[in-house]
């Protein structure tokens, strides 16, 4: 099968910063890309004034429907142009296997961090044990061996409420299992039960501090300026990652950061099934990005947010992430459209945008998955 899209905006931040260009996907792939393409396909669409966009990708997502009160079903949000996500250690070795089986099933491509602890995120109130000496260190190492890779890296939440009495040995014992497996650590970060600064010190390079702008205790700022220490992890190759979600944004920790010139390396949601396009909060990963927009980031560092660094994470970006030529076929089309927006953060402020991403049509490997009919297509 042949998709011919015409006249869309092409961006990517990476090899596409917002040209005008046919581009063509042939048998699932990017076969062709120019100002003019005239060959014949199966579907010509019209996307003229809209911008192409490499196939969203939300790293940072919840979505072990039945097995947790957080997760969700993932094809839910292909109606909002992303096309590959990241489940965020919602499950642990202990169930691992029942929240495998269920993403399978799903037509989203879906990877995953393994939770430190065995429970995994079972929702709220059910916080999970992380007593380092029931960390079952063998099973988690097998899981790695037998999905090397569906299995991205190891997660850990150390909120005081979480990690409790056990401070930051957790995360020592992530970091720990993270080195003898060679993967990476994200470590969540939202009222830490130790100085922000601690924590970025003890972040290797490629290693994850999501929930970067959350305003509850220790932040990434001191004294108004993001602080030297964090900086520095950031230099050494720590990934910073938004990861939104209900409880982890906050303007007055957000709006100094970008003005100081600290933006996400990647842009997520945190979504759960209380927050799946709905609310102000969250609603979904376009709705995400077109509030960096309004914090004045530019357009292709938001969709690289989105697309290609996310990809790099996953061990993907041989496929996934750009508009590059040989690149899978997973494009999302949206339209800019103008008007007063609201967004919202955990501690009840507001701040309006002139923009919002509205998703038109999400194709995947060559195949339209979803399509608001406001394109023609013939």
């Amino acid at each position: 099968m042949t998709i011919l899209i015409k006249k869309g905006i092409l961006t990517d931040g990476v090899s596409e910063m917002g040209a005008a260009k046919d581009i063509l996907i042939e048998d699932g792939y990017i076969a062709e890309k120019g100002a003019e393409i005239s060959q014949s396909a199966d579907y010509t669409i019209d996307a003229d004034g809209c911008l192409v966009l490499p196939g969203l990708i939300d790293f940072h997502t919840h979505v072990f429907e039945g097995g947790s009160d957080f997760g969700f079903n993932p094809d839910l949000v292909l109606s909002t142009g992303v096309t590959a996500l990241v489940d965020m250690g919602t499950s642990g070795s202990g169930n691992f296997e029942a929240f495998h089986r269920a993403v399978s099933a799903r037509t989203m491509e879906t990877a995953a961090f393994l939770n430190i602890s065995a429970m995994g995120q079972m929702g709220t109130g059910l916080n999970e044990n992380l007593d380092p000496c029931l960390v079952n260190e063998g099973r988690i190492e097998e899981l790695f061996q037998e999905n090397p890779d569906f299995l991205l890296g190891i997660k850990v939440r150390i909120s005081k409420a979480i990690a409790g009495k056990w401070g930051t040995e957790p995360l020592k014992k992530a970091l720990e299992m993270g080195e003898r497996l060679e993967k990476p650590v994200c470590v969540h970060v939202t009222d830490p039960c130790v100085d922000m600064d601690e924590v970025a010190a003890m972040l290797r390079k490629g290693d994850i501090l999501c929930h970067m702008y959350h305003g509850k205790g220790s932040t990434i700022l001191k004294e108004g300026r993001v602080s030297q220490a964090v900086w520095e992890a950031r230099r050494r190759g720590v990934i910073f990652d938004a990861a939104n979600g209900r409880t982890n944004f906050d303007f007055s920790v957000a709006e100094p950061a970008i003005k100081e010139g600290f933006v996400p390396h990647i842009i997520s949601t945190d979504m759960t099934k209380a927050t799946v396009n709905q609310g102000s909060l969250v609603r979904n990963l376009p709705y995400i990005m077109s509030k960096y927009l309004s914090l004045g980031m530019g357009l292709p560092e938001i969709v690289k947010a989105a697309s290609y660094t996310p990809a790099v994470c996953m061990g993907r970006a041989d496929r996934l992430g750009s508009l590059e030529i040989g690149k899978e076929g997973s494009i999302t089309i949206v339209k800019r459209k103008s008007g007063d927006f609201i967004f919202s953060d955990a501690a009840g402020n507001k701040r309006h945008g002139g923009e919002m991403l509205i998703p038109l049509m999400t194709i995947r490997r060559g195949l339209v998955l979803f399509d608001n009919n406001e394109l023609d297509r013939e």
